[in-house]
């Protein structure tokens, strides 16, 4: 438990820190894992895949990446990658989840060519 208790107090400094600078979506994302953290500490382990704000914030940090690096980024691809697996692990969005996936290859082909890792 003593290692549990230094990772919330870690998330507790850094999500202070995201209060600072205004970045709402790290801050949602660090209480979703802090409430994880709690649940381990308290015994009751929780799957954080299928934690809907933590699948709601990489909703969000998704769209904010195509939004501002465009959809061809490579930070963007891996987010929607990421996106993809909790969407896909949620058991509840597999239309969604293929769809994503779908035009993530797609993208990810014709700007870095089929060998490329993310692809």
């Amino acid at each position: 438990s003593d290692g549990y208790e230094k990772a919330l107090h870690y998330y507790e400094k850094v999500r202070d820190w995201e209060k600072s600078v205004g970045d709402e979506m790290s801050v949602k994302g660090l209480e979703a894992v802090m409430d994880n953290v709690k649940s381990n500490l308290e015994g009751k382990k929780k799957n954080p895949f299928t934690d809907e704000v933590l699948k709601e914030t990489m909703r969000a940090q998704y769209e904010k990446n195509v939004r501002e690096m465009g959809a061809s980024s490579f930070v963007t691809l891996q987010a929607g990658m990421i996106l993809s697996q909790d969407l896909y692990k949620s058991g509840m969005h597999g239309l969604e989840c293929e769809r994503l996936l779908n035009k993530l290859v797609i993208i990810s082909r014709r700007v870095h060519g089929p060998g490329h890792q993310i692809t």
